[in-house]
């Protein structure tokens, strides 16, 4: 596992020390809690760091970040285990399973798309690519085609191709489906091993789109109102020291994805995706442009929570979940003032 550590700040400082407001989770019974001198914070594929930092959403923080490359499988095992604190992943069936299995991990936010019209739909980051020479041109055209899927089953990119499927009225008997959990998949992709491939957007499928007629087929924001979640555990949230940390750390994952919404800020976005991606800035920039806009943190509106369990229910529907899921049994909603706050 991938770790890296940041020090950022002196150590714990009083709740009104924050650097983005003064956070709304709970205090100590004295009143003088501080903030906890670390957290530890999980990402997938090791993004988040060099985002937040693009962002200046690093600069101010009043405690040492330790950051860790969690992969895809292991998030809420990593997170279930003690090894992070909180942290930012894809929504998907493996996750809401691991908590309603008595985990400890709860989902304190949801990142999604920010309507239901055809343009917010028609965006994501995870989408299901198809090649010019496989001759799939609608969801039908997938039945007898050979599908990747990135990272395993019951996944986020496993979640988008069954949402793709049900669309069409298909299952996946209908077709040939294979699951990645390495760089492999991307290569079969690419080399047409495949006639499809569900995965996030980089920069080789960029190039294989502007020079050989690869093209989305769905996108994420077609699949599910919610792309994304940021994720704690009980135990954390309930020890006032880390919960104020947690506070501050949604607030700034709140402000990170308003910030790249912005024109003025598309330069320093595009920058940290070739960091990210190890590539140029040409390419970091129009993989930049295909997501920048894609999801934003949501605020706990009844609209949202609905959403959120109209997109549990498909995943019983799609057959990822044995059973259905009460939305309630997943998420908390004590830092729904922090979303607020970061917007203040």
């Amino acid at each position: 596992m991938k770790s890296r550590r940041i020090l950022l700040a002196a150590a714990a400082v009083a709740i009104g020390a924050l650097g983005l407001s003064a956070c709304s989770a709970p205090a100590a019974d004295d009143g003088e809690a501080t903030i906890a001198d670390k957290l530890v914070v999980g990402d997938v594929g090791g993004w988040l760091e060099s985002h937040l930092e693009a962002a200046e959403l690093l600069d101010d923080v009043p405690y040492e970040i330790e950051f860790k490359d969690v992969g895809g499988a292991n998030a809420y095992t990593t997170l279930a285990s003690g090894q992070i604190d909180a942290g930012v992943w894809g929504f998907d069936a493996n996750g809401a399973k691991t908590i309603v299995n008595g985990s400890g991990a709860r989902i304190v936010g949801l990142i999604g798309r920010d309507g239901d019209d055809e343009a917010s739909r028609e965006q994501g980051n995870i989408n299901l690519f198809v090649s010019e020479q496989s001759g799939i041109e609608d969801l039908d055209d997938l039945r007898g085609k050979t599908i990747g899927v990135n990272w395993g089953q019951g996944t986020t990119a496993d979640v988008v191709l069954q949402a793709a499927l049900a669309e069409a009225g298909l299952t996946p008997a209908d077709l040939d489906v294979k699951y990645f959990t390495d760089a492999t998949g991307n290569t079969a992709f690419l080399s047409r091993q495949l006639d499809g491939f569900v995965t996030s957007v980089n920069g080789a499928l960029v190039e294989d789109m502007e020079n050989e007629g690869t093209e989305v087929l769905y996108y994420a924001n077609e699949a599910s109102a919610v792309s994304y979640v940021i994720a704690s555990t009980e135990k954390i949230m309930d020890d006032p020291a880390k919960s104020l940390a947690v506070a501050d750390f949604v607030e700034r994952v709140t402000a990170y994805y308003d910030w790249r919404h912005l024109d003025e800020n598309h330069e320093a976005f595009a920058e940290a995706v070739g960091v990210q991606q190890s590539i140029d800035a040409e390419l970091g920039g129009k993989v930049a442009d295909a997501i920048a806009t894609t999801v934003s943190v949501q605020p706990y509106t009844d609209e949202a929570i609905a959403d959120y369990q109209e997109d549990l229910d498909n995943l019983v529907t799609w057959g990822l979940l044995d059973e259905a899921i009460d939305v309630q049994d997943l998420i908390d909603t004590r830092y729904a003032e922090n979303i607020d706050a970061a917007r203040d």
